[in-house]
């Protein structure tokens, strides 16, 4: 009885780190591209944005939208483990992002990159 006791005050004692394995790190981003795609095309939607990273990392990573009321003109993205796609990449496109005047790339609350030019492709 002591010794399930023991072993039920330890498990309790190292919290969750043997149920919740630990983040990534972050990779390195080798390059990162930003344009609206504003193409003539047949019943065309609203112009995306579109964001491409090239990362140095053989795993899945995924870029999501992180709300920044302040700076409407700055948009935030969160580089994160996981998503679909090929590995070593990166990337986003929203309709509803408008054309910022830059793109920061967050990774685990520190700010990785700026892309700082915005293309327009016509």
């Amino acid at each position: 009885m002591r010794t399930l006791a023991l072993f039920v005050t330890a498990v309790a004692l190292t919290g969750c780190t043997h149920f919740f394995p630990a983040k990534a790190p972050c990779p390195d981003i080798l390059s990162a591209e930003a344009w609206t795609d504003r193409m003539p095309g047949p019943e065309k939607p609203a112009a995306p944005l579109i964001v491409s990273l090239r990362l140095d990392t053989d795993e899945l990573w995924m870029l999501t939208a992180t709300i920044q009321e302040e700076s409407p003109s700055v948009l935030q993205l969160d580089l994160q483990p996981g998503g679909a796609g090929y590995p070593g990449s990166a990337g986003f496109r929203s309709t509803k992002a408008g054309h910022p005047g830059r793109i920061e790339i967050v990774c685990a609350g520190k700010l990785r990159h700026t892309i700082r030019d915005v293309m327009i492709v016509s």
